[in-house]
């Protein structure tokens, strides 16, 4: 152990208890995959891993607006899980919503990606772990190399944020949660490429106090497709992010990479305060 650790030792960025960034119980919380009941464009499902409420909740303000940079691993590791769950179709909910999933729904919730889709050069193969929490803050998303991913990679799409909101928080804080996923998975030999292909053009507000339709109206038009980090066409990706609120940012998410005829085939997120009736 060292110096530092003994007089600053590391705490729970939820509850506040010694030992690491987040403790075995807080982290018990994210319970998830738990369909999210609300539609997105074309039936895409959305998942999530928790409730916006207690521990789930207190983890994510930390991470993303308390500067808990090293809660980006713990997190991640809870969105591989989530993309394990889908994968294996063991995500949780009760008959009435498993018998009610269309028949694109069910597909998609496996995320069987077919070989020789994912060709794009746009996405950033994962063979191996980062080399570390901060590895995600190395250059923008737009100018790292990129090759292309393995055949049957499961490739991950964060959603953006605005570049002021990524200067308060040292990064695209998603894109660093995408990428410690695809390390969570490519450990568990799951091959995974993240695909920086969104961005978010001048003029969005922060979405804090905003109705469903100002989220809309917000993002609509302002959400573009990043061409060198957008998969190929065809191509089946998983959109990530962090809160799923009204599901506009996930709606427009969705609507935008269609244009690029990439196909959506979930939203993951770690919280969403629509999951509470699965949660209670």
């Amino acid at each position: 152990m060292r110096l530092l650790d003994l007089i600053f030792p590391v705490r729970c960025a939820a509850c506040g208890a010694v030992g690491s960034a987040c403790c075995d119980r807080c982290l018990s919380e994210f319970t998830g995959p738990l369909p999210v009941p609300r539609p997105l464009p074309c039936g895409v499902p959305a998942f999530t891993m928790a409730g916006y409420r207690g521990p789930a909740r207190q983890l994510v303000l930390a991470y993303k607006e308390r500067g808990r940079r090293d809660l980006a691993r713990v997190l991640g590791r809870v969105l591989a899980d989530g993309v394990l769950g889908l994968r294996t179709g063991s995500f949780q909910g009760d008959g009435e919503v498993r018998a009610g999933t269309s028949q694109r729904d069910r597909a998609a919730v496996g995320i069987q990606v077919d070989s020789g889709r994912n060709s794009g050069t746009g996405c950033r193969p994962s063979g191996r772990a980062r080399d570390g929490p901060g590895a995600a803050d190395r250059g923008s998303p737009d100018s790292r190399p990129r090759t292309e991913p393995a055949e049957d990679a499961v490739v991950l799409v964060p959603v953006p944020s605005t570049k002021a909101a990524a200067r308060m928080r040292g990064g695209q804080h998603v894109l660093r949660l995408a990428e410690a996923c695809a390390a969570e998975l490519a450990s568990a030999g799951v091959p995974t490429a993240v695909a920086p292909a969104l961005r978010l053009t001048s003029g969005v507000r922060d979405a804090v106090g905003l109705d469903a339709v100002a989220r809309a109206a917000n993002l609509a038009g302002r959400m573009r497709v990043v061409r060198d980090g957008c998969p190929a066409a065809g191509t089946e990706v998983v959109v990530l992010d962090d809160v799923l609120t009204t599901g506009a940012t996930a709606a427009e998410a969705v609507r935008v990479l269609d244009t690029a005829k990439v196909v959506v085939a979930a939203v993951l997120t770690l919280t969403s305060p629509q999951a509470f009736r699965w949660v209670q």
